[in-house]
């Protein structure tokens, strides 16, 4: 019995699928050294940082930033106003974005616009540079903030 009458069944799509992975690999264009079960989407000739979905990722990041920069705001300003900067020498927090959060503002608020015309969305692939927004660097104001508390109790 040929492939034609056969069904195509599970085992027989998966068996095609190892099949053409293994020419793929004897032809030397993949190296099975890495596999994505994930759903993840990268784009055709993309370097390890490109993705399809950058603009959704940059349209949440920017309310994100939003929301980081507010939590920093308050940061600074229960340090200022208990003056614990010069009571246990807490310095102020700032997050810096270096460049991109302007141009992906920008298109966020032009497809807003687009949307209610029904237009075709701007693509939104920005690289944003952004400073100072570390793990490391929440890591030290939970310990500013927890000095603080054992402290002053």
């Amino acid at each position: 019995m040929n492939l034609k009458t056969k069904k195509l069944t599970a085992d027989v799509l998966d068996e095609l699928n190892h099949q053409f992975l293994r020419r793929l690999q004897k032809e030397g264009f993949i190296t099975l050294k890495e596999l994505f079960i994930d759903g993840t989407k990268i784009e055709a000739n993309a370097n390890r940082y490109t993705f399809v979905w950058r603009g959704t990722i940059n349209y949440h990041l920017a309310g994100l930033l939003d929301t980081i920069d507010s939590l920093y705001q308050k940061y600074n300003v229960l340090i200022d106003e208990n003056e614990y900067g010069t009571k246990y020498d807490i310095p102020h927090a700032h997050m810096f974005v270096i460049e991109g959060m302007d141009k992906v503002r920008d298109v966020i608020e032009k497809n807003r616009k687009r949307k209610l015309t029904k237009h075709k969305k701007l693509s939104n692939n920005t690289n944003i540079e952004i400073d100072n927004c570390s793990p490391l660097e929440s890591l030290k104001l939970q310990k500013n903030l927890a000095q603080i508390a054992e402290k002053e109790q």
